[in-house]
This record gives structure tokens, C-alpha cells and sequence, in this order.
């Protein structure tokens, strides 16, 4: 995970850092669960939705395998992707997302 652009968006702001580290933190706990959701009781749209706003949180986090993941399921009618394919995306997102909780729960550490 790389946050340089984070820092440099922040210009350093330890405060701010921490503030946005948590809610990305937030964000890490949650979209996975509801995208799950969304995939066991097969509601696509909302699979969808959840997707592109979870690729938001993390596009600067510079994780690209976990960025194409995302796209891939926000995409994923427009692409014609199968059932497969989708849990094999949301496996992916879901790892990437443990990944950088843990990296996060370092960090926030450091912050507080």
C-alpha cells in the first residue's frame, strides 16, 4: 500500500492523516461485508454500487490489483460477467481489503 498521496494531500497534517485513516479503516470493515451481502442474495445493482464507491475510498492507496477488482465488479453487467467471475473479483477485493486493514491498524498506532 502506498499513501504518498496521501501524505501529500494532507501536507503532512498528522491530524487530518489519522482522521482520513479511520475512515478508510471504517470503509475496509464495511463495504466487504455488503458487498458480500449483496453477492449472496444476489443483489447486482447494489453489488455494483458498493463497488464503485469502495473504488473511490481506495483508488489512492496505489493497489492496482485491488483497483482492477473493483472496476471489474462496478463493470460487471456491462462486461457480462458470470456468478464466477464476480466471487472470484469480491475474493479478490476481499483480500486486498484485510491486507490493508491490517497495514491501517498500523498506522493509526503511529497517530494516536
Amino acid at each position: 500500500m502506498n499513501l504518498d498521496y496521501l501524505y501529500q494531500m494532507t501536507d503532512n497534517n498528522e491530524a487530518f492523516i489519522a482522521e482520513l485513516l479511520s475512515l478508510l479503516r471504517k470503509n475496509l470493515v464495511e463495504f466487504p461485508v455488503a458487498m458480500q451481502q449483496a453477492f449472496d442474495t444476489q443483489q447486482w445493482e447494489d453489488l455494483r454500487n458498493i463497488a464503485h464507491k469502495f473504488k473511490s475510498c481506495v483508488a489512492y492507496a496505489g493497489i492496482k490489483e485491488f483497483n482492477h477488482a473493483l472496476i471489474a465488479l462496478e463493470l460487471s453487467k456491462e462486461n457480462n460477467l458470470t456468478p464466477v467471475q464476480i466471487q472470484n473479483n469480491l475474493q479478490v477485493v476481499c483480500q486486498y481489503a484485510k491486507q490493508m486493514l491490517a497495514e491501517i491498524d498500523q498506522l493509526l498506532v503511529k497517530y494516536h
